[in-house]
């Protein structure tokens, strides 16, 4: 299914100034460049997570992963990017003189830029879909390397689980992190919590450090000594929507880049007194080779752009309202949003089978 959708960019001055010159050295774009490529260098399908594990993954505690014979996966939290903005400004100034009176004049001018992307109402039942695929895919894994794996109905019933009310949500969960409005998905019938507090925002950071889940899923260890816990954490991202650090920018940085974010995706196993006993980080993004998004030229019209926001809107009840004033058309595209959800599964099931291939190696 192919649809269009308008995203928007707002630039404003606030006076004229005359602006004192400034020079970039060559190298400080070069290195940009440069990093922003290596960030969106595309993985190799063809190849597979045999091939390319040791470019991506980062372990620690990876010895410890032999020891594991009893699991129980206690949080399974995909993260659905959907909505992301940036906004950037600063200030300079200057002396202007006053042709008439001769009198100078000191003015301060402020620009700023604010750019967003976004995407078309999300299948919630693809989603699911989706997540469902990728867990029983690593409950497989995990069997066939010979560790029992608890099922969730069996470790909700356990007393120490009680203790996580009050940190759980209901999957699916459509809430603001920290730089984007997400959908949280966990497989069919399990919840999750916000494990992973670098995704948080402000509100959502100081509840979890109050909730403190790592005192509770301690709490399940200590009560059953030979089973460990995995927490699996992945965010899907579909752009990056970032103010640019430049000294003296105020631009803001807007690319279609279809990816698992890197640092935000990993396994984390607990074992007895040991929050992060044993970890796999994704240590550079996964990006997708398939572009799901097709820009559309300038001249031809944004269309269904109101069913975008409107479509947003009725999904989490509480998107950020899009302002019309002071705005002008930054994109527009038209998605295959049949090749996001296809794609997207392909990344979870490359960073699973990655993350496996390494600790595997690890098994006696």
């Amino acid at each position: 299914m192919t649809r269009r959708f308008g995203t928007r960019s707002r630039i404003g001055g606030l006076a004229l100034a005359v602006l004192v010159p400034f020079c970039v050295p060559s190298a400080v774009p070069d290195a940009l460049a440069k990093d922003k490529a290596a960030r969106t260098a595309a993985y190799d399908f063809a190849a597979g997570p045999a091939a390319q594990a040791e470019t991506y993954v980062d372990l620690s505690g990876a010895k410890h992963f032999g020891e594991i014979t009893k699991l129980a996966i206690i949080n399974y939290n995909i993260e659905f990017t959907a909505y992301k903005e940036a906004s950037n400004s600063r200030q300079s100034s200057g002396w202007s003189e006053n042709t008439a009176t001769g009198i100078e004049t000191r003015t301060t001018t402020t620009h700023s830029q604010q750019k967003s992307r976004g995407l078309p109402m999300l299948d919630m039942a693809a989603l699911q879909a989706m997540v469902d695929k990728s867990y029983a895919d690593l409950t497989g894994t995990l069997q066939g390397m010979g560790i029992e794996v608890v099922s969730y109905d069996t470790l909700k019933a356990m007393p120490e689980y009680e203790n996580f009310e009050g940190s759980l949500h209901a999957s699916p969960w459509v809430t603001e992190t920290k730089d984007s409005n997400s959908i949280f998905v966990a497989p069919t019938g399990m919840a999750l919590y916000m494990d992973n507090l670098e995704r948080a925002n402000a509100l959502q950071g100081l509840s979890g450090m109050f909730k403190n889940t790592n005192y509770k899923e301690m709490k399940v260890i200590f009560a059953h000594k030979d089973m460990a816990l995995l927490s699996v954490n992945m965010v899907v991202d579909f752009a990056t929507v970032e103010a640019d650090k430049s000294f003296l920018s105020y631009q803001v940085d807007a690319d279609m880049v279809h990816h698992l974010q890197a640092r935000n995706s990993s396994f984390r196993f607990m074992g007895y007194g040991q929050p992060n006993w044993v970890r796999a980080d994704l240590k550079q993004h996964l990006v997708s080779d398939r572009p799901f998004w097709e820009e559309v030229p300038a001249e031809a019209p944004a269309v269904e752009q109101a069913e975008t926001k409107e479509g947003m809107g009725a999904l989490v009840g509480a998107w950020k309202k899009i302002k019309k004033a002071s705005t002008t058309e930054d994109k527009t595209y038209t998605f295959d949003m049949d090749t996001y959800y296809a794609r997207s599964t392909d990344m979870m099931l490359a960073l699973q089978g990655m993350f496996m291939t390494q600790l595997g190696g690890y098994r006696k």
